[in-house]
């Protein structure tokens, strides 16, 4: 696969080869996430552009089989693109994870259960973001809030469909 961005074109392989490449996005850091999905469900793979090394995000989070988790919901970096926030989980459960690209750091930063995280949003000023979640008890979309600073989710309110919808097209697509 080639990756062409302002800084020039990267040829990248992927071992295992994928299925499909659902999206990709570029992060201001010179980084490329690739949501793509093969046999065992999808993988968010984070490329660096400047030296070719490739992270699978989602084999930070175990299973009990020491496989990693088998779906990412969705997925956004952050405004300084240092970070990248992704729903991850097993099919019926998701949870908020978080990656460091400098610190080569993985965070799982929910303890609730979701079903679906549809989209996420980052702040401005980088420190929080919004995601929009379905939960078993309810179809209709709520908005969260995580704050980096107080490490703690906050649940907003219930979403109008036309909300939903505005908000997850500032998610990448899958």
């Amino acid at each position: 696969m080639k990756i062409k961005s302002k800084r020039g074109e990267q040829l990248v392989k992927l071992n295992p080869r994928p299925l499909r490449v659902n999206s990709l996005s570029l992060s201001k850091s010179n980084q490329v996430a690739l949501h793509v999905s093969d046999h065992e469900g999808s993988r968010l793979i984070l490329i660096n552009l400047s030296d070719g090394t490739q992270t699978i995000v989602n084999m930070f989070e175990m299973n009990s089989d020491g496989a990693g988790s088998e779906k990412i919901d969705a997925y956004n970096w952050s405004p300084d693109g240092k970070k990248i926030a992704f729903g991850i989980g097993d099919l019926g459960s998701s949870y908020i994870g978080l990656y460091n690209v400098e610190r080569k750091s993985y965070m799982h930063v929910s303890d609730k259960e979701f079903t679906l995280i549809s989209s996420i949003v980052w702040h401005k000023d980088g420190k929080s973001f919004d995601f929009v979640s379905k939960g078993d008890d309810s179809p209709q979309a709520v908005l969260y809030t995580y704050s980096e600073t107080k490490k703690l989710i906050l649940k907003k309110g219930s979403l109008s469909k036309n909300d939903e919808q505005k908000i997850s097209q500032l998610t990448p697509k899958s």
